[in-house]
């Protein structure tokens, strides 16, 4: 509940946030990574340690690190 009030964010204005709302939940997922430290064209050391922040899994980080780089148009 901590998180969900900390970096929530209602994304689509309708007065409250919804993590089953869609861009509720991928504004909040942005909000927590950018107070986190996740900046644009940060190293990839760093990108790790903010994914790391939030789960301490390596497969975990290295599987959405690689969703990222799939998914970034460069």
């Amino acid at each position: 509940p901590t998180s969900y009030k900390r970096y929530g964010v209602d994304w689509n204005g309708d007065g409250k946030v919804s993590l089953f709302d869609v861009s509720d939940a991928i504004a909040s997922c942005a909000n927590y990574l950018a107070k986190s430290g996740w900046r644009r064209n940060i190293p990839k050391r760093l990108q790790e340690e903010v994914i790391w922040q939030y789960n301490r899994s390596s497969p975990y980080v290295n599987t959405v690190l690689n969703i990222f780089e799939r998914l970034s148009v460069n």
